[in-house]
């Protein structure tokens, strides 16, 4: 009886599996189609594998790639360097009103992150920000930290106030303290922390949209975007567009999976 319990939870995950992967698998068939092969036999595999659409597209998305990448790198350092380093505050440090602080914070959870656009973009237009990579990496990492402050503040409480004490004892310094000891043991959550925050700004749109003119400087998304409208009777490329700007996150998940599932399961969600 358990193992036909067991073989029903295997075919029934390998199922859910299976829809899952069902866009990629037909995202990656249509970008080697032509137009006349879609119409033809949308759901087929393509007859001849049309290579050049991929050419076209990685020409024409190449360098907003390495924009976004860069945009994304530097912010999600920023937002993981920040949160451990206001997570250890809160964790393991007393100071007036700290209470009343963290659920300040934590509070911002309950705004729409549309209604600060317009707040947002005045801000950074009396910056003299606009149209600057400034003007995306800093408002990615102080609206980022909101989420990571509190897995840091949660996983770093769960680390043995033994280890502080005798780090203390022997002199270290607090910044001694938290690179030496919170940083190593916080591996896990930081992981966690950074690939969604990478997957998050990877993926944004209506922010460059706003704040980004300058071609040159523009992100991937918001230039597939403008790439699908100038080939919208041509679907191949676009579609190969959409799978080359995969990489970067398969890639990112393929390296950190095994850390970010350790940091999600070692309770670093626990209420």
């Amino acid at each position: 009886m358990k193992n036909i319990k067991q073989i029903l939870i295997f075919f029934t995950l390998t199922v859910f599996l299976a829809i899952t992967f069902i866009p990629f698998v037909m995202m990656l068939s249509l970008s080697f189609k032509t137009n006349a092969d879609i119409y033809a036999d949308f759901w087929g595999p393509p007859v001849v594998l049309h290579f050049e659409h991929y050419s076209r597209a990685f020409r024409a998305v190449f360098r907003y790639i390495w924009n976004s990448l860069f945009i994304c790198t530097t912010a999600t350092f920023g937002v993981v360097f920040l949160s451990s380093l206001s997570g250890y505050v809160f964790a393991r440090h007393r100071f007036p009103f700290k209470n009343i602080l963290f659920y300040a914070i934590i509070s911002l959870f309950m705004i729409p992150g549309i209604l600060t656009l317009i707040p947002m973009f005045l801000l950074i237009k009396n910056l003299g920000l606009l149209n600057t990579r400034w003007a995306l990496i800093l408002p990615y990492i102080s609206g980022g930290q909101i989420f990571g402050i509190l897995l840091c503040r949660t996983f770093i409480s769960e680390i043995p106030q033994d280890l502080f004490d005798a780090a203390r004892i022997d002199g270290a310094s607090e910044f001694r303290v938290y690179w030496n000891i919170v940083i190593p043991l916080s591996l896990p959550i930081l992981a966690t922390v950074g690939i969604m925050t990478g997957f998050s700004l990877y993926n944004d749109f209506i922010w460059p949209l706003i704040v980004i003119s300058d071609n040159s400087k523009q992100v991937f998304t918001v230039a597939l975007t403008i790439f699908g409208g100038e080939h919208r009777l041509d679907m191949g490329p676009v579609l190969a567009g959409y799978a080359i700007g995969c990489v970067p996150l398969l890639i990112l998940i393929s390296f950190g999976m095994k850390y970010f599932i350790k940091g999600i399961t070692s309770g670093a969600l626990k209420a």
